[in-house]
């Protein structure tokens, strides 16, 4: 599966509301359905219940709308307003894949900016300071989702090491040992 960097609703001229979809290889492409539609589908394709997730990652950071939403260890999409409706019920939010941000900006007229890892921007309509707190909460709930499936990152090479990670390579080493009946070690 190609990696999603972000989907937004869009308006097409011939076609009404759409969705954009923006791909890691930089490449956009359009779907014919509504955001939300396309958010309910891919939570089904990584088998995710989006109402259980909504209520749990919910209740980590005291929030009831917009809750970040992880769907694996490198997708967890946070939502984005990126349009004001032309008319009612026309959506006005999209998502964005967290790991994918690489820089938000402030722009002049006080709203945010995402820049991504592959230098594509989306301008979000909601002001800079509900951007960076969209994405703290993303980080609270992606270090809980990844602590909870045991999703683990190797720490910098010129860090020192910490008693827990030493506890840890011990424990391997004397398995290790043991497994392989080495008495010298």
């Amino acid at each position: 599966m190609k990696q999603i960097i972000y989907f937004i609703p869009s308006y097409e001229k011939t076609i009404g509301s759409v969705t954009k979809i923006m791909l890691e290889s930089g490449e956009e492409t359009v779907v014919n359905i509504k955001c939300k539609s396309y958010f309910n589908r891919i939570c089904r394709e990584y088998t995710v219940d989006s109402f259980a997730s909504r209520s749990k990652y919910g209740k980590l950071i005291g929030a009831i709308n917009f809750i970040p939403i992880p769907l694996s260890g490198e997708m967890l999409l946070i939502p984005v307003k990126v349009r004001k409706p032309m008319v009612k019920g026309d959506e006005a939010m999209g998502y964005a894949n967290f790991h994918q941000i690489k820089n938000c900006t402030k722009e002049k007229t006080g709203e945010g900016q995402l820049t991504f890892q592959n230098d594509s921007k989306l301008r979000i309509i909601s002001s800079y300071k509900t951007l960076q707190k969209n994405i703290r909460e993303a980080s609270i709930i992606n270090d809980y989702y990844k602590k909870e499936k045991g999703v683990l990152r190797y720490a910098d090479l010129n860090e020192p090491i910490t008693r827990a990670e030493l506890t840890l390579l011990a424990s391997l080493l004397l398995n290790l040992k043991n497994s392989l009946n080495i008495d010298n070690l």
